[in-house]
């Protein structure tokens, strides 16, 4: 099977081939794995908070290198299933614990509040979605928003050939309507809720019922999700499982970043080797692991916004190619659909010709044969 082995080379033509083509390709497979590597490793100091909050183990480099092991020792057996017995039940299985716990919390914590501020944030993301999405603090001194927005930005792009090229895997034979509601409206839709409900319960508890989650995140911003389970009922029961469904996270995503390495650096084939994806799931677990012996979470971040920078100009290509590639396949459309109207109408004309043949053959007979067509019966 010829190359490209990645959607942005896919509108490259017999470029892909060449230099530019190969360049492409390695982009993303850099891009993809330190998108990867960062997810990983900030699921990894999640966990590590999980597990202090759960079962009182420790916080640090340490601690977060021998969950990082074993994380990897499930991943990569996961990798050697198919992707259909494989990564499809753990991200079953996630689905279904974030639901319950989502209705959990949504039920039994501050409905009001939480349907309140849910509501109260979408007006004002609508009323001021494109200064809230560019801003930034460049007057104050303060970086918090900047080095926050810019790695989300990072971070996304950093996951475009990794995402893009999965879900398209997993979406053959679907509409580009049903593609962008199940991509694009779907999961917004999940996020505005899944954020309202935890977020807004946080900020309830911190600001009505003195939670103390800010000085607890202040001092490690991965606990405060465990700290406001504390002020839920059966928090015995929801912190395991919120730590089960963190583990489970990163499980799938580590699995599904092999899976398209595979297809990356096996020229495009949708089934890569086993071999292949272990290597891969090994690549990962190393560059996670020397980025949080490097700095933890700010290594994180720094490295995911130099591997996604590139891929700023390539988006900004791929879309323009996704555009013409749609036009191109449109008029291609609408030539077959005239060419299929005009096979139509010539066999209607045929046919119309052919029956004004048959009757002008047969009043010719009645001329010429009188005699045959008269009724000597009466």
């Amino acid at each position: 099977m010829a190359e490209p082995q990645t959607p942005e080379a896919a509108s490259l033509d017999k470029r892909v081939d060449g230099a530019f083509g190969h360049g492409i390709n390695i982009l993303a497979v850099v891009s993809t794995v330190f998108g990867a590597a960062t997810t990983l490793g900030l699921g990894i100091i999640q966990i590590n908070s999980g597990l202090g909050s759960v079962a009182d183990i420790g916080f640090g480099t340490t601690q977060q290198l021998n969950i990082l092991g074993g994380v990897a020792v499930i991943f990569l057996l996961c990798s050697l299933m198919p992707l259909e017995s494989g990564v499809r039940y753990v991200s079953d299985a996630n689905m279904v614990l974030a639901g319950a716990l989502l209705l959990f919390v949504f039920v039994i914590g501050p409905t009001d509040f939480i349907t309140a501020a849910m509501t109260n944030a979408i007006g004002e993301y609508f009323s001021n979605m494109i200064g809230m999405s560019l801003v930034m603090t460049p007057y104050t001194g303060e970086d918090w928003v900047e080095r926050w927005t810019i790695f989300y930005w990072a971070w996304g792009l950093s996951w475009a050939p990794f995402v893009g090229s999965f879900i398209a895997r997993i979406s053959r034979g679907r509409t580009i309507r049903e593609f962008i509601l199940g991509v694009i409206g779907m999961p917004v839709l999940l996020s505005i809720v899944w954020f309202a409900t935890f977020g807004g319960s946080a900020l309830f508890f911190e600001l009505f019922e003195d939670g103390g989650i800010a000085a607890s995140v202040s001092q490690e911003i991965s606990s405060g999700l465990f700290h406001m389970l504390e002020f839920l009922p059966f928090n015995n029961v929801t912190g395991p499982l919120v730590l089960l469904l963190i583990i489970l996270f990163v499980i799938t995503s580590a699995n599904s970043a092999t899976f398209v390495l595979g297809m990356f650096t096996s020229q495009g084939t949708i089934s890569p080797k086993p071999v292949m994806r272990v290597l891969w799931g090994v690549v990962q677990v190393m560059v996670a692991g020397v980025l949080l012996l490097s700095g933890g979470l700010e290594a994180l971040q720094t490295t995911s916004i130099l591997a996604a920078l590139p891929f700023m100009i390539l988006m900004i290509f791929m879309a323009a190619s996704l555009l013409k590639s749609l036009r191109e396949e449109r008029r291609q459309a609408e030539f077959h659909e005239a060419l299929q109207r005009s096979r139509f109408e010539r066999m209607l004309e045929e046919h119309e010709e052919a029956k004004a043949k048959v009757e002008e053959q047969a009043w010719d007979d009645q001329i010429e044969h009188p005699k045959d067509y008269v009724d000597y019966s009466r």
